[in-house]
C-alpha cells in the first residue's frame, strides 16, 4: 500500500511543480482554522476533505490524509495558492483528506491556539503534530514536505564572490533544507 500511495504522490508531486493548469476549476478548503498566533502573524490551515462518492478507504482501511507544508518560511508563502489548489482537489477526488498550512520558521512567543504548532526543526513539536494527527485521522502513509528556504546572504549575487558569503547563514539554511526534511521523515 505504501509502494503504490508513494508513486501516486510522486506522479502527483510532478504534476504540481511541473504546471498544473490551476484554472480548471476553483478549488475551496472545507474549513479554515488558526493554530498559531504571534503579534501581527497569524497562521492558518486549511482541510480540503474528500470529494462526496470517492473511495475513502484502501484494503479496509481508511486512507490517510496528506499535510502538505511548503516553502516560505521565513516570512511568506501561501496554503491557498491555487497553483497547489488543483493537486489538492485531485487527491480529494481520490478519497484523501489534505491539510495545507501556513508556516513560518522561528516564529517566538507564539501560542497554540488549535490544532498544532509547526517547527521543522524541533523533533518535540513534530512528535506533538504527528500524536494530534493520529489521534484524530488514525493514520498518514504520505509526508509531503517542501517547507524550506534560503537567505540573501547565504546566496552568491551577481556582484560577489563565495567569500562574501555569511557562513552563519550557509549554515541555517542547510540546517533548515537538510534536517528539516530529515526530521519530520523520521518522526512521521
Amino acid at each position: 500500500m505504501i509502494r503504490k500511495t508513494f508513486f501516486t504522490a510522486v506522479a502527483a508531486a510532478c504534476a504540481l511543480f511541473c504546471g498544473i493548469n490551476a484554472s480548471a476549476q476553483e478549488v475551496t478548503p472545507d474549513g479554515t482554522y488558526l493554530f498559531v498566533k504571534r503579534d501581527t502573524c497569524d497562521l492558518f490551515l486549511d482541510l480540503y476533505k474528500p470529494t462526496k462518492g470517492s473511495e475513502t478507504t484502501f484494503e479496509g482501511k481508511q486512507k490517510p490524509t496528506i499535510i502538505f507544508m511548503f516553502g516560505g518560511g521565513f516570512t511568506s508563502g501561501e496554503r491557498d495558492n491555487p497553483r497547489y489548489q488543483i493537486w489538492f482537489k485531485q487527491m480529494n477526488d481520490l478519497g484523501y483528506n489534505v491539510i495545507s498550512i501556513d508556516y513560518r520558521h522561528g516564529l517566538k512567543g507564539t501560542s497554540k491556539v488549535g490544532v498544532a504548532q509547526v517547527n521543522v526543526l524541533d523533533k518535540a513539536i513534530l512528535e506533538e503534530n504527528y500524536t494530534q494527527i493520529m489521534e484524530k485521522y488514525g493514520t498518514i502513509d504520505v509526508l509531503l514536505n517542501a517547507a524550506g528556504g534560503n537567505m540573501p546572504k547565504a546566496t552568491v549575487q551577481p556582484e560577489q564572490t563565495i567569500f562574501d558569503l555569511d557562513i552563519d547563514a550557509v549554515k541555517f539554511c542547510t540546517e533548515l533544507n537538510l534536517y528539516g526534511t530529515i526530521l519530520p521523515t523520521m518522526v512521521f
